[in-house]
């Protein structure tokens, strides 16, 4: 388990919707890109400043992202879009090094 999320989430398989709201969990196991159903991820308010590239394995069923109130850049948000063109991707109140954006 990483601060929230086991990484036998994987053998949820037929999981359209995912919600793990302020849990202070400061990374997502490289596994969640197994979750192939998976249609809605919210991983708002957390304390992640990263997502595993795994995650570019969901692009053709996620369909919304919620990665608001993290401590990550917004070229880090940037690059998730890119690796997920398919889903809308929140990224709202980010916190990074210099404050809120």
């Amino acid at each position: 388990m990483r601060n929230g999320v086991s990484t036998k989430i994987s053998s949820l398989k037929k999981l359209k919707v995912l919600v793990v709201t302020t849990t202070n969990m400061t990374a997502v196991p490289d596994e969640i890109g197994q979750m192939q159903s998976l249609q809605s991820l919210d991983l708002s308010y957390n304390n992640l400043n990263s997502l595993p590239a795994s995650i570019k394995n969901l692009s053709d069923t996620l369909k919304e992202l919620n990665i608001s109130g993290n401590p990550m850049t917004r070229s880090e948000a940037n690059y998730i879009k890119q690796m997920l063109p398919n889903t809308t991707v929140i990224a709202k109140d980010l916190v990074t090094s210099e404050g809120p954006r």
